[in-house]
């Protein structure tokens, strides 16, 4: 990826409620803006949050971190985004808050011009149909890659939101069990890559493994390579 290449990431960001009190900000996109970010690689990070003492300290973060925030929404009525995380026998549980600020990212404030590089999104920050609108505006108008990082949060996910999102992709990431649920009747993990592959004509399919820790598959001119 070179340092010239614009990059566009669209998303949540928010603060995850751990039960011993403590709480880290996060949010996928937002995750992986921060990280470019160290690497010297500054985005455009398009979210919302609310005009509250959560919103206030992201936007120090940002600041302190040098990263743009010219496309972050402020929004006045509703609250910044927040999860609360449950560890219930050594796994994690998710209670995310509804109709949060980066659910109604606003299609009209966004810049209306024509946009080249890589498209981040994920799949959590458009259950709503306000954001859904917005993501499909920026789509619209974005002329490179699409980048979609599954994020399978029930009850926030159908089929009917997530599968044109799919096929609109050039490059997915999820995990193992995600894949599994997308891809049900596969024998094994690397059948369901392919298979998954295939079937939305993606360019590059990263999955996440607890063991393997990652493994990838890159398509090209119908050959395969695996990483």
């Amino acid at each position: 990826m070179s340092n010239n290449e614009p990059l566009h990431i669209f998303g949540e960001v928010l603060f995850d409620h751990f039960p011993d009190g403590n709480r880290v900000l996060g949010g996928a996109p937002f995750n992986v803006a921060w990280h470019l970010q160290a690497f010297g690689q500054s985005s455009r990070f398009i979210s919302r949050i609310g005009n509250d003492p959560a919103g206030l300290e992201i936007t120090a973060l940002m600041d302190a971190w040098g990263m743009n925030r010219e496309a972050l929404q402020i929004d006045s009525t509703r609250p910044t985004g927040s999860v609360r995380v449950m560890i219930p026998d050594g796994e994690p549980h998710y209670e995310i808050l509804e109709d949060c600020a980066y659910d109604f990212i606003d299609e009209a404030l966004l810049e209306g011009k024509d946009t080249q590089g890589i498209l981040y999104h994920g799949s959590l920050a458009v259950r709503n149909p306000v954001a859904r609108a917005a993501l499909q505006a920026t789509k619209a108008r974005h002329q490179g890659k699409i980048f979609i990082d599954v994020n399978l949060r029930p009850p926030w996910w159908g089929p009917e939101t997530l599968l044109p999102l799919l096929e609109d992709a050039d490059w997915v990431k999820l995990n193992k069990d995600e894949l599994a649920v997308l891809c049900p009747e596969s024998a094994g993990l690397e059948a369901a890559m392919l298979e998954f592959c295939e079937l939305f004509d993606l360019e590059t399919l990263v999955v996440t493994h607890a063991v393997k820790k990652a493994l990838s598959l890159v398509t090209d001119n119908n050959s395969t390579l695996w990483r």
